[in-house]
């Protein structure tokens, strides 16, 4: 079959396909012979394998019965993400914005020279537009 020649497989292909993959022929030696990609001889006769679907699954129920098995734990977590979360804020609140709060970007960027300096690293050379 050339490609010119290929097109929609008609449904006795569709129906000769299956069985040939039924009768123990390779999918892709199905796909040669008709011209097609091996994952459209998947698509119609499946991965082979049949997996049981369980659509009975309620995740909300599931969410309920765990919240119930574990309610203590929760209340424990809870308790101590809240104090951890009161505490974290209290400590930012008192640190303020810092050593360098409220310096302009000349004065900071001399105090980051002065660093380098000691150090023996390249200076930083002012910007243009921030100056």
């Amino acid at each position: 079959m050339s490609w010119k020649d290929r097109g929609k497989l008609s449904p006795e292909d569709i129906a000769n396909i299956i069985a040939e993959v039924r009768g123990g022929a390779k999918r892709i030696d199905v796909a040669r012979k008709y011209g097609i990609n091996h994952s459209t001889v998947y698509y119609y006769c499946g991965s082979g394998e049949e997996k049981p679907r369980n659509n009975s699954f309620d995740i909300k129920e599931y969410n309920k019965k765990w919240q119930e098995k574990n309610k203590e734990k929760l209340k424990e977590y809870q308790k101590n993400y809240r104090q951890e979360k009161i505490t974290i804020g209290k400590s930012k609140r008192k640190q303020g914005r810092g050593l360098n709060a409220g310096k302009s970007y000349k004065e900071l960027l001399e105090i980051e020279n002065e660093k380098r300096k000691k150090a023996g690293l390249w200076l930083y050379k002012p910007s243009k537009n921030k100056l």
